[in-house]
């Protein structure tokens, strides 16, 4: 049932799986009509069998993992699982200048990068010099032929789901390492810890009505900014349902 005490995005996401196990967490529509299905207790499963596999890679607590990818479950599975052993995330516009890329993975001083696998090889230089990059995992479904050290992000989710009751991790730790626009100066990177989302963010969304268990979400924004990553994060703490697209443009979405 989690830790006595504890207050984690991980914990409040593993209590409503063993709230809610059946239900729906992310629907995705596909652009050829289908679509696929993760109940909650198979995105916790997931997002466990991650942290196990970032561990085990050599992700600890305290890094940072810069996600570099498009708006998809992986994302969301790489993103809770690298919370539940304490490695904070910041997301990175993965459609962003190479300059913009170097520039935030260089300042959050990322150990880990999470890239699409379509924009793998263009950062593949940026990548080999920045220092404190030690680990690059690919989003794809591809075989990966790169001139540095990769592991394929399927393989992560093969692992035996970690036991979150034992991984290491205070509500105190930072869960978010989000940066502004940058649209005047620099961009400025925001540090939120688990705690402070879990008793302010989320709990002003659902006490003013704006979320609530019972909602499913048509979510196109873009997952690497806080109104991103926030709102996925506050719905799923509540129980909603997130609903995704493969398509991009306005007329293939509506």
């Amino acid at each position: 049932s989690g830790v006595v005490g504890r207050a984690t995005i991980g914990d409040a996401i593993h209590r409503q799986a063993l709230r809610q196990p059946n239900k729906d967490a992310l629907v995705t529509y596909n652009t050829d009509g289908s679509q696929n299905a993760l109940t909650y207790k198979e995105v916790d499963l997931r997002a466990a069998s991650c942290a196990t596999g970032l561990r085990e890679l050599g992700v600890q607590r305290g890094d940072v993992v810069a996600i570099c990818a498009p708006n998809g479950v992986e994302y969301i599975v790489a993103y809770l699982g690298a919370l539940q052993i304490g490695a904070a995330v910041t997301g990175v516009n993965w459609a962003a200048p190479l300059a913009d890329i170097e520039w935030q993975i260089e300042h959050a001083g990322a150990t880990t990068v999470v890239i699409g696998e379509s924009r793998l090889h263009e950062c593949e230089e940026i990548l080999k010099k920045l220092t404190t990059v030690q680990y690059v995992i690919v989003v794809g479904d591809s075989d990966i032929r790169s001139s540095i050290e990769v592991t394929k992000f399927s393989s992560l989710v093969q692992n035996t789901p970690l036991d979150t009751t034992e991984s290491d991790v205070n509500e105190n730790d930072i869960a978010l390492l989000v940066y502004t626009s940058g649209s005047e100066s620099k961009p400025k990177g925001v540090l939120i810890p688990h705690r402070n989302y879990l008793i302010s963010t989320t709990f002003s969304l659902l006490s003013a009505g704006y979320i609530s268990p019972d909602d499913v979400y048509l979510f196109v924004k873009p997952f690497h900014t806080i109104a991103g990553i926030g709102s996925i994060t506050s719905m799923l703490l509540v129980g909603s349902t997130l609903v995704f697209l493969e398509a991009v443009t306005p007329d293939a979405v509506l």
